[in-house]
């Protein structure tokens, strides 16, 4: 009876030492998973402020042939060229 006794309080000690251990984990996995959290809203929050300060609270376009300094060097957008030279080859298979 004595050694049951005693190899039950070792399992208990182990079971309660696993049970500290495995809480020491979770901790700090939630310690974690609330930083990385925090680091994101940061970065969201700073990506929004040129949205937030502007008066009009949009971005300008990121189009190409909405940018007038690429107008003026006669820049245009991949499709329109592409279309331009298709409608240039079929006038010339034409003649």
């Amino acid at each position: 009876m004595l050694y049951f006794k005693r190899k039950t309080n070792r399992f208990i000690l182990f079971l309660s030492l696993f049970a500290l251990s495995l809480h020491a984990k979770i901790k700090k996995m939630i310690e974690t998973f609330l930083i990385s959290m925090l680091i994101i809203a940061i970065a969201v929050i700073l990506l929004c402020v040129k949205i937030i300060l502007r008066k009009n609270g949009k971005f300008s376009s990121q189009h190409i042939s909405d940018n007038a300094a690429l107008k003026k060097q006669n820049i245009h957008c991949v499709l329109k060229q592409d279309s331009e030279e298709r409608l240039m080859r079929s006038k010339r298979s034409i003649k």
